[in-house]
Parts: C-alpha cells; structure tokens; sequence
C-alpha cells in the first residue's frame, strides 16, 4: 500500500480534464463554468461600488461600501480586494479550457470548428476580465498558462504595461468574434458580443489617445465605429421602444443584450 501505484486511480465519480472534451457538449459543458460562479467576487460588491459609487449613482456611506463614495478608499478594502481576485478568478477558468482543451478534444477527434468555438468564449471571458483590470488598475499582471509557470516556481510576475493589455484584450477578442457562432441559445455569447466588445475597446483606446497616452489614436474611433455599425445593422438586436421594458423579469432575455 506504501508504493506509487496504490495511488494512481481513475475516479470513478466524476470526471476528469483527462477523459472530457470528448465532443463538442463537453466542450460547451466546460464553457459554460464561466458565465456564473467565477464573476460572483466582482459583482457581488466591487462592481457597483467602483460603478454606481465612485460615479455618484448611488448614495452609500457605510463602512468599506462608503468609502468608495467618499473617495477615500485604500488598497486594505475588502471590496477591491475581492474585485482583484474575482476578475482573476474569471481568468483562472478560461485559461484552463485554453490551455487544455484543444490538445484533449483534437486527441478525441472534436472538429477544429468545435474546438475554435470553445476557445472562442474562453478568450471572450479572458478579454473582459483584462478590460475591466486594466480600466481600474491600469498595469496589471497577463497571467497565461499558469500550470507551467507554477511547476517552475514562477510565481512572482511583473506588470505589464496598459498598451501591452490592450493589445492582449484585442487579440482575444479578435479571435472571439472570428470563431464564435453568430447566434446560439440566450445567454451564450456570440461574435457580435466580440464585435461589440471591440467597439467598446477601441473607443477606449481612441479616448486614450485624445487624453495624452502613447498608445491608441484618432483611428481608434473610426474602427470602433465600424464594428458598432456591424452590429446595429448586421446582429438582429435592436432597442426596446419602451426603455422601462429592458428591466422587467420576463425581459431577462431580450434583444438589446449582446453578452
């Protein structure tokens, strides 16, 4: 019972990264990881203190919470904290299903479309993350393949700077919208998420520009402008006419949501 081999097993109640990715529903199975969970650290309080607060929406002087209203918050809060690990969290799962995923599923026979698509809403998810760590950080770490860097003790990473995230994020994105499918079920991101992500991107690159960054430029804006347009003419998605309808609970799905 003392030798190696007593302890090499399969499970047998569950499955393991090895024995998955067999077709494309495990694919989507693993993918799909990424929509709930993985987000709960950002959005559960960090994501309306640093939005609603800090913009003055919302009117909160209580504790960690207030300190965001009152500008007067520091790196011991809570709540930035959690919005660090939670974004990095997000990054976490996507980088296992980038890293993984298509050597396993190519072994199994998956098609490169299947395996494309999948890589495509890991990356989507991996580019979002980057976004709002760089738009509230600005230089932050870009984390890739962390098993190998674990293995190796390399756990102490530099951060890079904002052009060198943005440019990551683009690429991301990029390969989103060239891999994703133009429609799926609700809630499922599709290129036109990834398209409009890179409106979103590239106006903030073009802003960049306009406020005196060495990266970005007045060109950002006329890209950003064609993707917008993509999608408003091109998606299917469109405005309610009633705005108060967006937020009714039988609305959850609705055609002005993109991711």
């Amino acid at each position: 019972a003392c030798s190696n081999e007593f302890l090499d097993f399969v499970p047998l109640d569950q499955a393991t990264v090895g024995t998955w990715y067999r077709n494309a529903s495990e694919i989507r199975q693993a993918t799909a990881s990424m929509y709930g969970r993985p987000w709960f650290s950002y959005n559960d309080v960090f994501g309306w203190c640093s939005g609603d607060l800090l913009s003055g929406d919302m009117h909160h002087n209580w504790d960690e919470e207030g300190q965001f209203f009152y500008l007067s918050f520091n790196e011991n809060n809570t709540h930035i904290r959690n919005g660090w690990q939670g974004l990095y969290d997000v990054i976490s799962y996507a980088n296992l299903i980038i890293d993984d995923m298509p050597t396993i599923a190519s072994g199994y026979g998956v098609s490169p479309e299947d395996i494309n698509a999948g890589l495509g809403e890991a990356r989507f998810f991996r580019g979002v993350a980057y976004y709002l760590l760089v738009e509230h950080w600005e230089a932050v770490p870009i984390l890739e393949k962390p098993a190998e860097k674990i293995a190796a003790g390399d756990i102490q990473l530099p951060r890079n700077t904002a052009s060198s995230i943005y440019e990551f994020i683009k690429r991301d994105f990029e390969f989103a919208a060239q891999h994703l499918p133009s429609s799926d079920v609700a809630g499922r991101v599709t290129s036109w998420a990834a398209k409009g992500m890179l409106a979103k991107l590239h106006v903030t690159l073009g802003q960049r520009a306009v406020g005196g960054a060495t990266f970005g430029s007045l060109n950002d804006f006329t890209i950003a402008a064609n993707y917008a347009a993509d999608v408003i003419n091109n998606s299917g998605r469109g405005l309610f006419a009633n705005y108060e309808d967006m937020f009714k609970i039988e609305n959850e799905t609705n055609p002005e949501i993109l991711f």
